[in-house]
Order: structure tokens, then C-alpha cells, then sequence
């Protein structure tokens, strides 16, 4: 027997369905009478700003421009359920809306990978630097024709 099940068949309290919905209506310690305007819903909790979007186009049709009632709970505002405010009927429910930023400072890099960048761009001028200077010795030892010195390391 699945779980429902034994709870229809031990339903010794003669108690009352209740949906998801209804549950909402009596346990959400959030609600306010909010204005959808460009498919999103602003609501302000404790100092706190959060926007939600409807992503369905069939609610941003039917609901733009409109005031709903919207409740949650307040140690979960990532989600909210919007009532009509006429019928009290159940209309969807919506995520909160979180945004990407992308300002110049995270497209052209962090501060360390600037100062890496910068490392290397230094590094490679000195290589280019003793590289010419090697490259002139070689030159004035060719035309001088001066003997060739080699370090013997002995140990």
C-alpha cells in the first residue's frame, strides 16, 4: 500500500483535503497587493528588494498591468505564489529573478590576472633586452675575432 493510501484508510479525524495552494493561503506570513508591470513583481521585505519575473508568456499576457496578491514565506522569498485579488483564486507561482552583471572589470579580468598579464609583458621585454645584447656581443666578437672563454666548473 502506497502512503496516501493508509492515510485515506486510517483517516480517523474526518479531516479536510487541502492543496498546495491552500496551504499557501493559510501558512505565508508575506502577503501584499502588488502591481505586475513589464512582467516582473517588485516586492520589499526588511530593507530587501526582490524582483520576480513571469517567464510563461500566457501569465505576461494575462497579468501585466494587473494587481495580484502575492504571499510567501519569509525564510524562502526565492519563490512566491500570486492570487487574484478579486477571487482569492491561485494564478501561478513565480522565481525570483536573479541578475548576471557584467561590467568591464569581470570581461577584461581580475586584479590578478592583470598584474600576471603585466608579469609576463615585463618578463618578455627583458627577454627581447638580453637577447640584443647577446645578439651585439656575438657581432663585436665575430669582427674582433677574439677567443671564446668557457667556465669550467670543477668540482
Amino acid at each position: 500500500m502506497t502512503p496516501n493510501q493508509i492515510y485515506k484508510d486510517t483517516n480517523i479525524y474526518g479531516g479536510i483535503p487541502v492543496s498546495s495552494n491552500d496551504i499557501m493561503k493559510i501558512f505565508a506570513d508575506v502577503e501584499r497587493l502588488l502591481k505586475v508591470h513589464r512582467s516582473m513583481i517588485k516586492l520589499q521585505l526588511k530593507n530587501d528588494l526582490h524582483i520576480y519575473t513571469l517567464y510563461t508568456p500566457e501569465m505576461v499576457t494575462k497579468l501585466n498591468g494587473t494587481m495580484v496578491i502575492a504571499r510567501a514565506y519569509s525564510l524562502d522569498m526565492s519563490t512566491i505564489y500570486l492570487f487574484d485579488p478579486k477571487t482569492d483564486a491561485f494564478l501561478c507561482h513565480v522565481k525570483e529573478f536573479i541578475p548576471v552583471y557584467g561590467d568591464k572589470k569581470s570581461m577584461e579580468g581580475t586584479d590578478d590576472e592583470k598584474k600576471i598579464m603585466g608579469h609576463s609583458q615585463k618578463i618578455k621585454a627583458i627577454e627581447r633586452f638580453i637577447e640584443q645584447q647577446q645578439h651585439d656581443v656575438n657581432e663585436i666578437h665575430e669582427e674582433e675575432q677574439l677567443p671564446n672563454f668557457q667556465l669550467n666548473i670543477v668540482n
